[in-house]
């Protein structure tokens, strides 16, 4: 069965206080330990999961997965298990979708398990759908293929459909540009890992922490000669900036477990600061491998790493790429 939930299967636009549940859930996909799938204006507040949560692919310990969501959530724990067979798993959300989401003071205490996107608190977002993470805790035992995080698993990157052309009615000119918008912002959160193990991209905090895009402007109006004849329709004409996710004041204790691009804050640092956080790890992989990021490409924004600090017990590939702040 999908949209499964210890409480209620599908829910929106509803404001949820105060709930908690004792038990076991177990389903297909979109697979919550209170709610299976949350859309639109919905608002949870001091809810919590005790027990046990099991699906395919978008499971978390309170919520599995989310469409549109808005809104802030606050004061959500899991403490159990969470475990998916296949992507997408959570210690609060599976996976989130939404605009200006804000996550505050939720926490687990789980062992958590996936294959691809798992994390603490989050498994998997697309286009960074939040505004903030703030003062969100997890004590977890992790387990995962790529994108394995201690807050959040990562982040993926679908750039936005580009419509360009004329038919009848409708003129086209879609366009990535060079604008830089205001950044995520995960800050003031602490994770103390019993042990995070993973493939490629794996950090104490963040996975993989990729830039997003989102439309900075529109014309709904525009007049263009179509076989001779004036027309004056227009419709998706969008310019699309470019945003990033900044970790800030968070703190890592416990061991890290990968192969590629690993590190004690985040593993994949692609857009984005990382400033005042720090790491008392046990670092271990096979290549990039750093005691604040494993590796930081810059593709398409800034990224940059000021006032950390590490106190790693050790940092060890068995490759290449090895270093202190960061790998690569």
């Amino acid at each position: 069965q999908n949209s499964v939930g210890g409480v209620v299967g599908t829910e929106l636009n509803t404001t949820i206080t105060g709930v908690h549940y004792v038990g076991k859930v177990t389903g297909a996909e979109k697979v919550g330990g209170l709610i299976g799938w949350l859309t639109s204006s919905s608002t949870l507040k001091d809810c919590s999961l005790q027990g046990d949560v099991k699906g395919a692919k978008d499971v978390g310990g309170i919520v599995g997965g989310t469409d549109d969501l808005r809104n802030t959530h606050s004061k959500l724990q899991c403490n159990g298990t969470v475990t998916a067979s296949g992507d997408n798993c959570g210690g609060i959300f599976g996976s989130l979708a939404g605009i200006e989401i804000e996550l505050k003071e939720c926490t687990t205490n789980a062992t958590i398990q996936g294959h691809d996107y798992v994390g603490g608190i989050i498994g998997y977002t697309e286009w960074l759908p939040f505004k903030s993470i703030e003062k969100c805790n997890s004590i977890i035992t992790l387990s995962g293929n790529d994108y394995v995080g201690g807050i959040l698993g990562g982040t993926k990157n679908n750039p936005p459909t580009l419509h360009k052309g004329d038919d009848r009615y409708n003129h086209y000119h879609d366009e990535i540009v060079d604008q830089q918008l205001s950044s995520s912002v995960l800050s003031n959160c602490c994770v103390i890992s019993r042990s995070i193990v993973g493939n490629k991209c794996v950090g104490g905090i963040v996975g993989n922490a990729y830039h997003g895009y989102s439309a900075v402007s529109s014309v709904d109006h525009y007049c263009f000669t179509y076989d001779g004849i004036e027309v004056h329709k227009m419709k998706n004409f969008y310019k699309y900036g470019q945003y990033t996710l900044s970790i800030s004041n968070c703190y890592f204790n416990g061991n890290i477990q990968g192969k590629e691009n690993v590190g004690g804050i985040s593993g994949w640092q692609d857009a984005g600061d990382i400033t005042k956080s720090y790491a008392n790890a046990t670092i271990l992989g096979k290549t990039n491998i750093g005691g604040i990021v494993g590796e930081m490409t810059c593709s398409a924004a800034t990224a940059s790493i000021t006032a950390n600090s590490t106190m790693n017990r050790l940092v060890s590939a068995s490759e290449s790429n090895v270093g202190r702040i960061y790998g690569t």
